[in-house]
């Protein structure tokens, strides 16, 4: 059995917090407190018997006019928060009798634990029908109670009374405390089916004139009221003296409802990222999500990720982002541990790598405004093309119990195979001989992008022929095939060859002559070419010319 609360004021404590009016969903998060049992609890106090509740004398029609402690109306809450409203309930009372008795001390019991569907055993607030009066010291000048207030039997007896002909329908103004915003056992919003709205199971208890018993509520807030033994004075007269239903609250149960969008940049797109949100049809557009990174291992993509908190129904303040996660780079935000932070929950991304920076941090977006952070990542090896998206999640900035996760749309960064170029480079080195013998020099530089290795298979020269052996005019050579080439690096070989010539005029003999190396990159699907040198002219003056 629930512990008792003998008085309304303790369960209104002063830890209440109140938020502020300017909230498009106002509600009031409750301090934990003592609760009060419920109907059957209260009746097996002083009987233990089971209740039927099968009379239908009193109940309450409906409930209206919801506002929190600060007088402020209440149409929405949020999902798994623990709020306090002051509402006006409609009591509709049907029996009447002799001398106006109706029904006497009249209880009143509404649940607060959503795991339960009635209000008979659980967390219940329990009143009485009294005349107008504060609710209670947190409420400050808020009034509960009813002008429709009758008292049918002797002074001091002051718990409210009904009858279908005196006061058979009144509204009541009670104070409901540590109610809990859940959806689970919603029902149709009384002003609009079509939407939900929380549920509110209830009890009404009654006795009858004539065998009614004292019951006497205390000043200054008249909660419901327990006798010097600590036994309950509203409760039913008898086990069929009571009635239970649940009604629609005209609150509906929110969650956040944030949109996310991502655009990208490389060197080769720029441009500045451009965002619209369409909370009637998300998530909007993004601008661009197709970017050009270019050769591979040359650029890196800069990503920017928005998130908005529109301002629809059912949208009640900030919203706080935890962590972002990116699909194809892992953690964005909090900063990764590779980057120096504290790294985070998200999986590895389907790159394998990682970000390089970001400016992502705790974002907290207000109510109707976005907020943008970026990062960057590298554009991948051998690959085509990286599509990703990012994943915000985060929590409610007035609940950390209220979560949300919502992803971008995917943005795509494209990037091409580097190409293999060779280039072949002759230099004059000496003379041997007259007539002449001259030793050359080779080099042939991979100048290919990034990863492409080049193999070397034939060195020629347009005169001497192959220089990978000694033959004819060949008289020595250090060249040989075949021979792998890193990007960036070359190869270095020399050779002796002998030429001889008619001495022109200057008393000078020239020779000309072209060396050409054929190559291949690394990939199977690359073509074998050639690469001739530049043109190189000895003259035995000797004075070598090159273009």
């Amino acid at each position: 059995m629930g512990t008792r609360l003998h008085s309304l004021t303790r369960c209104l404590t002063p830890k209440l917090l109140l938020v502020p009016v300017a909230l498009s969903a106002a509600f009031v998060l409750a301090a934990p407190a003592s609760a009060q049992t419920c109907l059957q609890e209260e009746y097996n106090l002083v009987n233990k018997q089971k209740l039927n509740c099968s009379a239908n004398d009193v109940r309450v029609a409906q409930v209206s006019n919801v506002r929190d402690l600060n007088g402020n109306p209440i149409a929405t809450c949020i999902q798994g928060s623990t709020f306090s409203f002051v509402a006006d309930f409609q009591i509709i009372t049907t029996a009447n009798a002799a001398n106006s008795g109706g029904r006497d001390n009249i209880g009143l019991y509404f649940q607060t634990d959503p795991t339960k569907p009635d209000a008979l055993f659980g967390s219940c607030v329990d009143n009485i029908i009294y005349k107008p009066h504060n609710c209670s010291t947190a409420t400050g000048s808020l009034q509960c109670g009813t002008a429709g207030y009758q008292e049918f039997d002797a002074s001091p007896d002051n718990c409210g009374d009904t009858s279908s002909s005196v006061n058979g329908n009144i509204t009541d103004t009670i104070l409901v405390s540590n109610f809990v915003c859940t959806s689970a056992n919603s029902l149709p919003c009384a002003s609009d089916p079509t939407k939900q709205c929380l549920a509110l199971p209830n009890c009404t208890s009654w006795q009858t004139p004539g065998s009614s018993t004292l019951c006497q509520a205390s000043a200054p807030f008249f909660p419901y009221p327990f006798d010097a033994n600590g036994k309950p004075e509203a409760i039913p007269g008898s086990p069929s003296k009571c009635n239970c239903a649940t009604i629609p609250l005209p609150i509906q149960p929110v969650n956040p409802k944030p949109i996310a969008l991502k655009a990208c940049n490389t060197k080769n797109t720029t441009g500045t990222p451009t965002f619209t949100f369409d909370p009637n049809n998300p998530p909007g557009t993004a601008s661009p999500t197709t970017c050009n990174g270019g050769i591979e291992g040359q650029d890196v993509a800069t990503y920017t990720v928005s998130l908005d908190n529109p301002n629809v129904s059912g949208a009640f303040g900030d919203i706080i982002v935890d962590q972002i996660c990116d699909s194809a780079y892992g953690q964005v935000f909090p900063l990764p541990q590779s980057l120096g932070g504290p790294g985070g929950s998200c999986k590895a991304g389907s790159t394998g790598k990682g970000i390089t920076a970001t400016t992502c941090s705790a974002l907290d977006v207000p109510l109707g405004q976005h907020s943008e952070c970026t990062f960057t990542a590298p554009v991948i090896d051998e690959l085509s093309s990286v599509s990703n998206i990012a994943t915000f999640s985060g929590h409610s900035g007035l609940s950390n119990t209220v979560t949300f996760s919502t992803s971008t749309n995917q943005a795509t960064v494209t990037s091409t195979d580097a190409p293999t170029t060779a280039k072949v480079i002759k230099g004059y080195n000496a003379t041997i001989a007259a007539c002449a013998t001259v030793r050359y020099n080779v080099e042939v530089d991979n100048t290919s992008g990034f990863d492409e290795v080049a193999t070397l298979s034939v060195l020629n020269d347009s005169s001497f022929g192959s220089l990978t052996s000694v033959h004819d005019s060949v008289l020595g050579t250090t060249c040989s095939v075949p021979q792998t080439i890193q990007v960036g690096g070359n190869y270095k070989c020399t050779f002796d060859a002998q030429f001889c010539s008619a001495v022109d005029t200057n008393t000078c003999i020239q020779h000309v002559n072209t060396v050409t190396g054929t190559l291949k990159g690394d990939e199977a699907t690359d073509s074998t070419f050639n690469q001739a040198s530049n043109t190189l002219t000895v003259k035995e003056c000797l004075t070598p010319s090159t273009p």
